[in-house]
């Protein structure tokens, strides 16, 4: 899954390797259930995610959301070809 939607984000954005976090959530809760993948979003904001002091950058914005639909359409094509995202 992860390869599928870094290719596809890749076909518009710079994708970087991010920094090891625990990312302040409870996604890896989500992921005993269900396969996926996390991906950071930078806006070149001066505060941490979930700080009331958070601004995103309007300019990024345009990527956040054309990564959503360009991820999402790769990821119903790799279903509709039957790809499997079960784990090893």
């Amino acid at each position: 899954m992860t390869d599928i939607i870094q290719h596809a984000a890749e076909t518009f954005m710079d994708v970087v390797p991010a920094i090891p976090s625990n990312a302040d959530d409870d996604f890896a809760t989500y992921e005993e259930y269900v396969p996926g993948c996390y991906a950071f979003m930078g806006s070149q904001g001066q505060s941490n995610l979930h700080h009331p002091d958070m601004i995103a950058n309007p300019d990024g914005l345009q990527y956040a959301a054309k990564y959503h639909e360009q991820t999402a359409l790769a990821l119903l094509n790799a279903l509709n070809h039957h790809e499997s995202f079960e784990r090893d």
